[in-house]
């Protein structure tokens, strides 16, 4: 093999390592908030981690963006940096959570930045849109930040609940929210509906009501009263005894004429 097809054969392996070598994974900044839904006042916990940040940059950045007119009053407190990220600059609502120049490179780890951010008792209900960044100096225009990038605010009396975002069904205990009720006809016949709730309803109104009882046979009544408004009439023996008597004075003097 001459020298010529030897550096051909060596080229060729370079190149093909070059282009079968996965490349590095670009830094990733994620953003977790301990609750995605708050009122008006309220704070929110807030934790950047930088990943997969793996070349020792000179200048290096976490950035968060709350310069939008509607987070005018949102604030940033009680900052947790690691030493070798000692910088916490705001500008305008714009905060970097850097290294100082000084301080020389970043080294390659991975890092974890804490703070509290909370939202302005005058901001309006709604949806907002998190903007955040990692910069470093072979990326001057950031990798976009990853993981939680939504806040959404709620009135302090909303229904939702802050954890599924879904209407509160918690009833108030009224038990005519929850049982079935009872119609009017059904209480008056004394009819009894399913379920212990309607029995105990319908028997308190039949116990305290009294014009719901059982109705009375007053047949016999009615028949004694009408017997003794009712005139006596004699009865047939007593009329046949009386025609008997009668017939045996009229023959006797009959006999007397003759």
């Amino acid at each position: 093999m001459n020298k010529n097809t030897f550096k051909f054969v060596i080229c060729i392996l370079m190149l093909l390592v070059t282009i079968l070598s996965p490349a590095a994974a670009d830094p990733i900044m994620t953003r977790t908030l301990s609750d995605t839904m708050v009122s008006p006042g309220e704070t929110v916990h807030v934790t950047l981690e930088l990943t997969n940040y793996v070349n020792e940059e000179s200048l290096n950045a976490l950035v968060e963006d709350y310069s939008a007119t509607e987070m005018a009053d949102w604030t940033v407190s009680n900052v947790e940096c690691p030493p070798e990220l000692d910088t916490h600059q705001n500008s305008n609502g714009i905060h970097y959570f850097s290294r100082n120049f000084m301080s020389g490179a970043l080294p390659a780890s991975d890092y974890t930045v804490k703070y509290d951010l909370n939202v302005g008792a005058g901001t309006v209900v709604g949806v907002y849109d998190l903007a955040g960044r990692y910069l470093d100096s072979s990326n001057s225009a950031g990798y976009n930040g990853v993981g939680d990038t939504q806040l959404t605010v709620i009135a302090a009396s909303s229904s939702l609940t802050k954890t599924t975002g879904i209407p509160d069904n918690t009833f108030s205990g009224s038990s005519s929210s929850i049982n079935p009720q009872v119609s009017d006809v059904e209480q008056e016949t004394g009819v009894i509906s399913e379920g212990n709730e309607s029995k105990i309803v319908i028997e308190n109104v039949i116990a305290e009501d009294n014009s719901v009882v059982q109705p009375v046979d007053d047949t016999e009544s009615q028949d004694s009263e009408n017997q003794e408004s009712e005139p006596k009439v004699p009865g047939f023996e007593m009329i046949l005894a009386v025609s008997g008597v009668l017939m045996s004075v009229y023959m006797a003097k009959r006999q007397q004429k003759t």
